[in-house]
């Protein structure tokens, strides 16, 4: 079925959902467009929701290739609101082609506007051999979390919302490294937002670094992610030992039992 065919199905259940009849599927099925309406979705038009970002992600590898169907189903979902509200919609069946392909090029360019540049950071388990200095493999970069620690800092317009963050930054840095190596005398209470910080990696000693160009933000993340546990595994491969694998590991994920007990 072509975009244009599952449009004018979806118009159908758009209509019965915001005109008070159809099957509506929980209280969350509705979103505000950028005119101030609100837009009500059925359980039928949302699959043909997902079948028009379906057809769009299947069909154009510039958009596959960099963002996940989930999220060009938000974008898609999102946009025929926009238009449904917008009243573009009314001419349809008189324009079927002409409406389509203007909603799926918009679709394809406010997706590619989600494609940018991402830096991630994993807290992670290694062998240690980033205490010295900094260790880079291709786009990924290992360093100790102290090190880490002095080349970051926060948003302004976040740092703008807390008041209190100008009284500590100079000793947020400080407060935050003596209270993850837990030295005397106890450090004075963190600001909330170095306290985020210690929550995310008090139980790891590194951090991998690395950035993705031109990707949609999670997309990016999971990229980011598989070069970063490929850069740890690649450092045990050459090592050698098996049990090196299970030393380095990203937080994110599972780690094996460190003993078990069998009792007959």
């Amino acid at each position: 079925m072509k975009i244009r065919e599952i449009l004018k199905k979806l118009i159908h259940e758009l209509d019965n959902a915001n005109s008070g009849y159809g099957q509506k599927v929980g209280m969350l099925n509705f979103t505000t467009t950028r005119n101030g309406f609100t837009c009500e979705f059925n359980k039928e038009a949302l699959i043909l929701i997902n079948d028009i970002a379906e057809k769009i992600h299947i069909n154009n590898s510039d958009i596959a290739n960099f963002i996940d169907l989930s999220n060009l189903f938000k974008i898609t979902r999102r946009y025929v609101a926009d238009f449904y509200t917008e009243e573009c919609f009314i001419d349809y069946s008189n324009n079927e082609i002409a409406i389509s392909g203007s909603l799926s090029e918009y679709i394809k360019s406010e997706a590619k506007k989600n494609f940018t540049t991402y830096t991630h950071y994993f807290p992670a388990w290694t062998l240690g051999m980033e205490r010295i200095d900094a260790i880079s493999l291709g786009p990924v970069t290992i360093m100790n979390r102290e090190d880490w620690i002095d080349t970051i800092d926060f948003p302004e317009k976040t740092k703008q919302r807390k008041i209190d963050f100008y009284i500590k930054e100079l000793d947020w840095r400080n407060n935050l490294k003596s209270k993850l190596k837990k030295e005397p005398p106890v450090t004075p209470p963190l600001d909330d937002l170095a306290e985020s910080i210690y929550d995310a990696i008090q139980n790891c000693p590194s951090i991998l670094k690395i950035t993705i160009n031109g990707y949609e933000k999670d997309f990016s993340r999971k990229l980011a992610h598989l070069s970063c546990k490929t850069a740890l595994d690649s450092i045990s491969l050459m090592i050698g030992n098996y049990r090196v694998f299970h030393q380095q590991i990203l937080f994110t994920e599972r780690t094996i039992p460190l003993k078990t007990h069998d009792r007959e």
